[in-house]
């Protein structure tokens, strides 16, 4: 609503303002920010394609869990609070600085990145190598955007933080490896939780990457978690993650299970199958351990429970089921 002028205090008025009237100012921009912190949401306008894919930032996946967020994840617009969206926008800003300020160190100091990279004369991505001299599609020699190493298999999809090529001397010989770095931001206090530094998700993620990679003979070795501390990230901490590849793979091959059942629930007879086949209640118990659905899943009563609020969840998404068509899943589906 527009203001009229006379609503607007003159600049004299202003000179008059009381002690008592700036106490009042005072308590009010504070209750503004107050309830901006407690109240505040922000919107963005949502990608539909993204439930299509199994994200491997959604590792560990759970198929009920991924099946109940439907509603909002399909929706036009997402509202999210405040405080979320303060700490994923300083997360984003954290991987964009290390990643432009390590790119720039290529070739010093025997750092080399491994990345995707466009080519800004045929907009062309070559893949997973260090900046090319030459187009690999076009031939020009002109300059490249660094992109997010994408990585993919059927229908599972991921974006890699990062990739440093190590030399290392093996067996006598100088031979390269890669390492794949993971940030994460955190506080200086979060630190000195070690839990919080071998959180299965961020674990369950970084070894997917590694996986993929060597799947694809890419010389993967390991995942590094890199901590970065949004208070001081002078102040990061490292942890080290050794892969195995078949447990990994296990693992993949149970995640894309479950998101295969999810995401083809059409009625009450599917669904329950995805409940009553909840990863935490079959051979992944300790990928769940401290999830956010627990109290409704556990124990034989709430099973009805739990599927109650799933079918309140499938008929707000009932126009839109199944969410990924047959034809796309056979398409698209592949074995690991």
């Amino acid at each position: 609503m527009k203001l009229r002028d006379k609503d607007l205090l003159t600049q004299e008025e202003l000179l008059t303002i009381s002690q008592q009237d700036l106490e009042h100012l005072q308590r009010q921009v504070g209750i503004a920010m107050q309830k901006t912190l407690e109240e505040g949401w922000t919107t963005r306008k949502n990608d539909p394609s993204r439930v299509t894919r199994l994200r491997l930032s959604n590792f560990p996946f759970c198929g009920l869990q991924w099946f109940m967020s439907l509603p909002g994840s399909t929706s036009n617009w997402s509202h999210t609070p405040f405080a979320k969206s303060y700490f994923t926008s300083v997360g984003t800003t954290v991987h964009t600085v290390f990643q432009e300020a390590l790119g720039n160190l290529c070739g010093a100091h025997s750092i080399e990145v491994i990345r995707d990279w466009k080519c800004l004369s045929c907009g062309a991505i070559n893949t997973l190598q260090r900046k090319p001299i030459r187009c690999q599609h076009c031939g020009e020699k002109k300059d490249f955007e660094p992109m997010e190493v994408t990585v993919e298999h059927g229908l599972m999809l991921g974006h890699v933080d990062e990739i440093l090529q190590i030399t290392i001397h093996f067996k006598g010989k100088l031979r390269k490896i890669w390492v794949v770095i993971d940030y994460k931001t955190t506080s200086l206090s979060g630190l000195a939780k070690k839990h919080l530094l071998q959180d299965r998700g961020y674990i369950a993620q970084l070894s997917a990457y590694v996986g993929l990679l060597r799947k694809k003979n890419y010389p993967a070795a390991f995942g590094v978690l890199v901590y970065v501390p949004r208070d001081n990230p002078f102040k990061l901490k490292f942890f080290f993650v050794k892969v195995s590849q078949k447990s990994t793979l296990n693992r993949m091959r149970m995640y894309l299970d479950q998101f295969r059942s999810a995401s083809t629930v059409m009625n009450d007879e599917s669904l329950w199958k995805l409940v009553k086949e909840r990863p935490c209640k079959t051979q992944l118990q300790e990928d769940f351990k401290g999830c956010k659905w627990a109290t409704a899943c556990v124990g034989k009563q709430n099973s009805k429970g739990i599927f109650f609020h799933a079918q309140e969840a499938m008929n707000k998404v009932k126009s839109r089921l199944p969410i990924v068509s047959q034809e796309h899943l056979n398409s698209m589906d592949k074995e690991l």
